[in-house]
């Protein structure tokens, strides 16, 4: 009878052994994918832009505007400057670049003009850069870059930019416009951890959480040209676009054509 008693508890103790093996495959590989995703975040940390700390608020910069105009149908999205819903903008470069969605497609053969100038009180050597030309491979996101033939931006100082699209060359009112203003501010806090950023990437996170925004939107631009099926750099643009201080969503997935001839 001890015998049979004894049999019958290893079998059923066996049966409950081979029941619970599925279920620590499952717990060893639930704690793998945890790890690996815990290791890909420290690897991958995203990227979340910031507005700059320290800095007040400004007005809201124009960085919308549609409408029937001329030869400029009312179309959507419209055109729209990238950047944040409030200045100020900030960059660290002497010659930053602007990056604009226009909505026109290249067959309408309309032209846009950009305008940069510094602010009052201006300076003997302050000279208004003004460019016009052709809009072509659109629509899409195109980039406009001040020329080094230009004064280079100057820190501390404030300075205002408009990009207007032409819909009737005999009357300016016509223009469809965004507009808005920048600032250079020194990255000489940042240096260091700038100097040890081995990726664009790591860069570009950097610039994020201190509030360059166009130093990150063209660095992350940059790489989405270079890498256009990477799902890193494709969810790092989603992520700055998409940001509290931004919210330009729905132009993560417009392409960045190579437009314009600017001379």
């Amino acid at each position: 009878m001890n015998k049979v008693v004894k049999f019958c508890f290893l079998s059923t103790l066996i049966s409950i052994i081979m029941a619970l093996i599925p279920t620590f495959n499952a717990f060893d590989q639930l704690l793998i994918l945890t790890y690996n995703a815990s290791a890909e975040n420290k690897n991958h940390p995203p990227v979340r832009f910031k507005m700059p700390e320290g800095e007040s608020q400004g007005s809201p910069n124009k960085r919308s505007d549609t409408g029937t105009r001329g030869e400029c149908p009312p179309l959507e999205p419209p055109l729209t400057a990238l950047v944040p819903i409030n200045s100020p903008i900030l960059t660290s470069t002497k010659y930053p670049t602007f990056w604009f969605y226009v909505p026109y497609p290249e067959i309408q053969g309309l032209e846009a003009k950009f305008l940069f100038n510094a602010k009052p009180p201006r300076k003997k050597q302050d000279k208004v850069y003004r460019v016009q030309f052709l809009l072509e491979n659109t629509p899409g996101i195109i980039r406009v870059t001040l020329p080094e033939t230009v004064s280079p931006l100057e820190i501390d100082r404030q300075y205002s930019w408009a990009f207007a699209v032409i819909c009737d060359p005999k009357d300016s009112s016509q223009n469809i416009t965004v507009s808005g203003e920048v600032r250079r501010k020194s990255i000489s806090e940042l240096e260091s951890e700038l100097g040890a950023a081995a990726l664009g990437r790591d860069r570009a996170i950097i610039y994020a959480a201190n509030g360059f925004w166009l130093d990150s939107l063209t660095s992350l631009a940059e790489m989405r040209l270079a890498k256009p099926q990477d799902e890193t750099v494709k969810t790092d643009w989603e992520d700055l676009l998409g940001a509290e201080a931004v919210k330009l969503d729905e132009f993560s997935d417009k392409p960045i054509v190579d437009c314009c001839t600017v001379e």
